[in-house]
């Protein structure tokens, strides 16, 4: 430690010891490295001396949350903030650090009155200066302004920063799970009395945090212990005051952990109760802010479950809701960026789930109003990148809207909108090179949209800059697959422009997988390229069945497995990825069949029905996976009975049978269409029948006959069916 900052310790030691209360101090200097060593002493400190260590690593975008949840929901200790970021950033800091202050400012008798300790912040030389310009009486309250100085540099340390230096730049998140579970841990060893609530939102971090990074099974013990601890302190008399809160939170992070966990009756359960208990409070005495903004996320992801549950008159009543709350919270402290762009994000989710249920003018209310919000944010901190993207989201979705609607003018404008929105952001920085790369993301967008609207014109004058752009990027500042990404997509834009021309669209495609070909033979390639690579191989696949190249198709598709199955295998899979590898190995089925391949084929079948089983499993919830494991398990008994496997055929389609069966007890009739069923039990029949087995073709045709007893127009099923029964009727008396 330099000598400086040894001077800038001995004061901040003396301030931790003697001062009580609220008070807040500064760690300043140019140079990252002597602020981190008095931020660890504190930690040490604070370990020794049983003192609460909060650290808060906020991104920029959520600055002003964090200056709320310091105000609304105060906790003992010493509350080290952060603010700092990479240099490509600094336009945006500098912005929300603006914005923090003031925010700070604001509620700096909410301070003084609420919380216990210390509040110190971290960050560059120029911090002093805004505190002191934009929270002149926060900053009359100051303790002390610390000078961190500047770290002698090891020769071995230069070409470290170099390195780091050179690598591409990525925004930290406000923790990690490994940290908060430290935090635990120390408090753990403590006695719990005077540490309760402490503890509580230590257990909450460190199980939020887990599910942040998908460790599900770890996040679930974790959130059990909140959970028990919470149901240990109501056993007091009296129970502590804020023990609801608590209560309510430790079901949230239980529910919300449960559902991603794929465990969605026990999820929603749990998000029930929370909604309950925060609901009863809001009709009796009404919600601060804290509890208003946890029972937003209880809607939320009831909302979500719904939705993925097929439930669609229940999502759009949580959404509503959602939105609801997020308004009243965004209203009473109009400074919370944080709250305000969670806002702006659930309208525009609203906004689809309206859209859907056919809604089209409460849908465009809903993104007229994401817009305007969005616009303003952007119009006051134009540096904020995320203002800029949703606003650019929001007039995209608007286009897409107007297609919907047939309005085909306005989708125009929206779409033309989106653009110089976006480029008006990316020219504040022109040398960034994360923000040309956003812009060429955005510029594909655009060029696909213009596609759809049959603008082949401006597609193309598109096209031609986004190839001009890439050429010029500065290719060390970013990493290879990014670029490559960026070349696969461009090359997919020019095939879709050669559509009329199969062989030319196709050759497009070729030169678009061999430019993204690098990253994707790497064992670690980013899912949403592995994504892309599969949808290229599809398209070229269905390219190749045009022009009747049979072996251009297999390889196409068995490409595109491949590399779908890889995406599959990170963990969690998502059902986009399952569906579409399903269908990939049906795809690849037929034609092995139709080849003569049958062992290739019954090898890919079974692929197939495992994709589907592993979604049911997945996602047991989601109202469409039973269904499509339903017609995978009847289209896959097909391919197994012409690939000569008829004992497979027969287990599919017994299972199938089943399946059905549930769904339309169920009354999910909507899903499994009623002669499909009776087509599953009418070939179930036909095999009991080929394997002597009376029983079981007296149990499909009864089943059969049951399902069309009201009537139907498919005369070939119903000739199957009559044929059945006189055999089975003939068996019969053959029997007698």
């Amino acid at each position: 430690m330099n000598p400086t900052a040894a001077e800038a310790w001995d004061r901040l030691k003396f301030d931790l010891e003697v001062r009580s209360g609220f008070w807040i101090s500064l760690v300043v200097g140019p140079d990252p490295r002597p602020r981190a060593a008095l931020r660890r002493r504190t930690e040490t400190w604070c370990d020794l001396q049983e003192v609460a260590f909060h650290l808060h690593r906020p991104i920029p975008e959520a600055f002003p949350a964090l200056a709320a949840s310091l105000a609304d929901d105060p906790t003992a200790g010493i509350h080290w903030v952060v603010i700092d970021a990479p240099s490509h950033l600094e336009g945006v800091q500098e912005e929300a650090t603006g914005q923090l202050m003031l925010a700070m400012n604001e509620r700096r008798e909410a301070y003084r009155s609420g919380l216990e300790g210390g509040v110190i912040l971290e960050g560059p030389e120029p911090l002093v200066r805004q505190l002191r310009v934009l929270a002149p009486d926060l900053f009359s309250m100051r303790a002390a302004v610390l000078e961190a100085g500047i770290e002698p540099e090891r020769p071995e340390e230069s070409q470290q920063n170099q390195d780091r230096t050179a690598s591409f730049p990525v925004l930290r998140l406000t923790g990690d799970a490994q940290r908060a579970e430290e935090r635990v841990a120390r408090l753990r060893r403590q006695p719990l009395e005077g540490h309760e609530r402490a503890l509580l939102v230590a257990l909450d971090r460190a199980a939020g945090m887990l599910h942040f990074e998908r460790r599900l099974s770890r996040a679930a013990r974790v959130a059990a212990d909140q959970h028990a601890l919470v149901d240990i302190l109501a056993d007091r008399d009296p129970p502590p005051p804020w023990l609801t809160y608590e209560r309510a939170r430790a079901l949230y992070r239980r529910g919300s952990i449960a559902v991603k966990s794929g465990q969605w009756a026990k999820g929603s359960t749990f998000l029930v109760e929370a909604d309950d208990i925060l609901s009863r409070l809001m009709v009796a005495d009404g919600l601060g802010l804290a509890y208003r903004g946890l029972l937003a996320r209880v809607k939320r992801w009831r909302w979500w479950v719904a939705e993925q549950q097929g439930r669609q008159r229940e999502a759009v009543r949580q959404a509503e809701a959602t939105i609801a709350l997020r308004r009243e919270i965004v209203d009473t402290d109009p400074h919370d960026m944080e709250m305000e762009r969670r806002l702006v994000v659930q309208l525009m989710n609203g906004a689809r789930l309206h859209a859907r249920e056919g809604a089209l003018g409460t849908s465009a209310a809903e993104l007229r109003e994401a817009r305007d919000r969005a616009r303003e944010r952007a119009a006051s901190a134009p540096r904020v990148v995320i203002w800029v993207d949703l606003l650019v989201d929001a007039w995209q979705q608007a286009g897409e809207l107007a297609l919907a609607r047939h309005r085909p003018g306005q989708a125009s404008v929206d779409f033309g909108e989106a653009l110089a929105a976006a480029e008006a952001f990316a020219a504040l920085l022109p040398q960034d090179p994360k923000r040309q790369l956003w812009l060429l993301g955005r510029l594909q967008d655009q060029a696909m949209m213009r596609h759809q609207l049959g603008d082949v014109g401006g597609t193309s004058v598109l096209v031609a800059r986004i190839s001009s752009a890439i050429a010029s990027l500065d290719h060390a500042a970013v990493p290879p697959f990014e670029v490559e990404r960026l070349k696969a997509r461009l090359g997919r834009l020019e095939a879709r422009l050669q559509d009329s021309d199969p062989r030319a669209s196709a050759a497009c495609l070729v030169d678009a997988l061999a430019a993204a070909a690098p990253s994707l033979d790497e064992a670690d390639a980013p899912r949403s390229l592995l994504r892309l690579g599969a949808a290229l191989e599809r398209d070229l696949a269905w390219l190749r069945r045009q022009t009747s190249d049979r072996a251009g198709t297999v390889a196409a598709l068995t490409r595109g497995a491949a590399l779908l199955a890889r995406s599959a295998e990170l963990s969690p899979p998502s059902l986009s990825d399952l569906t579409g590898l399903r269908m990939l190995y049906e795809d690849l089925a037929g034609l092995h069949l139709q080849d003569g391949a049958r062992a290739r084929a019954v090898t890919v079948v079974k692929r197939a029905v495992a994709a589907a089983e592993l979604a049911e499993q997945r996602f047991p919830g989601h109202s469409g996976v039973r269904p499509e494991r339903f017609d995978t398990l009847r289209r896959a008994a097909g391919h197994l009975d012409g690939a000569g496997d008829h004992e497979g055929a027969r287990r599919y389609l017994e299972e199938a049978a089943l399946i059905g069966r549930d769904l339309t007890q169920e009354g999910a009739v909507e899903l499994v269409p009623v002669e499909a069923l009776a087509q599953v039990h009418v070939a179930a029949a036909h095999f009991a029948l080929s394997a002597d087995d009376l029983s079981g073709l007296d149990a499909h045709v009864q089943a059969a006959r049951g399902l069309v007893a009201s009537g139907t127009d498919d005369h070939y099923l119903m000739r199957q069916l009559e044929a059945l029964e006189q055999r089975l009727a003939s068996g019969k008396l053959r029997k007698s």
